[in-house]
């Protein structure tokens, strides 16, 4: 992944340029979708390090109140781990909470749990979808599916590359969407074709 992104900071604009120079759309098509496609890659890395920072300050919280000690590491590492695609925050919350419940603290223990649980669900199942979607033109739901096919497809990098390539599904089809409509208009009875 780091080689990967490596290249893509080195080499990422002219591989972007020479990939839209191949796209085989009318040039005035062209910036749209390289609109759509920026708007995409930009919505779901804010999506994902808005809600990871929200699931870590939750998340302390909830640390706080059970009396976890190291309060700043174990926020930290929620901070990390919530960006991964793969576990998530509950890499390291499920193991802070069987150590609270193997401690004999079973109120803090189950109570890490549903609380954590229930914040990861709606953060990493609606929350995320809706920022997503409110930086690019998916819907949330689409931006939900995005996320979760990318994983299961392409592994870690799934939940950038997912959401990407619906985005540039959705801008495909809308654009073919505006040229039939185009075309149909032309043609139509008592028009005369253009061409």
């Amino acid at each position: 992944f780091l080689y990967t992104l490596f290249f893509v900071f080195l080499e990422g604009r002219a591989a972007f340029q020479t990939f839209m120079d191949l796209v085989p759309l009318d040039d005035t098509l062209k910036p749209l979708l390289a609109q759509t496609i920026q708007s995409t890659m930009t919505g779901v890395l804010y999506g994902q390090v808005i809600t990871a920072a929200l699931q870590a300050g939750l998340g302390a919280i909830g640390y706080a109140v059970v009396g976890l000690p190291h309060l700043l590491l174990w926020t930290l590492l929620t901070l990390i781990a919530a960006m991964l695609p793969v576990g998530g925050a509950a890499v390291v919350w499920v193991p802070l909470a069987v150590s609270r419940l193997l401690a004999g603290d079973s109120v803090g223990g189950w109570g890490l749990i549903v609380y954590m649980g229930l914040l990861g669900l709606v953060v990493e199942h609606i929350l995320k979808p809706r920022l997503i979607s409110g930086r690019s033109p998916l819907h949330p739901l689409a931006a939900l599916f995005g996320v979760l096919g990318g994983l299961y497809l392409f592994g870690l990098t799934g939940f950038l590359l997912g959401p990407v390539l619906l985005g540039l599904l959705t801008a495909m089809l809308r654009f073919y969407q505006d040229l039939a409509a185009a075309a149909m208009v032309t043609t139509m009875p008592g028009k005369p074709a253009a061409g």
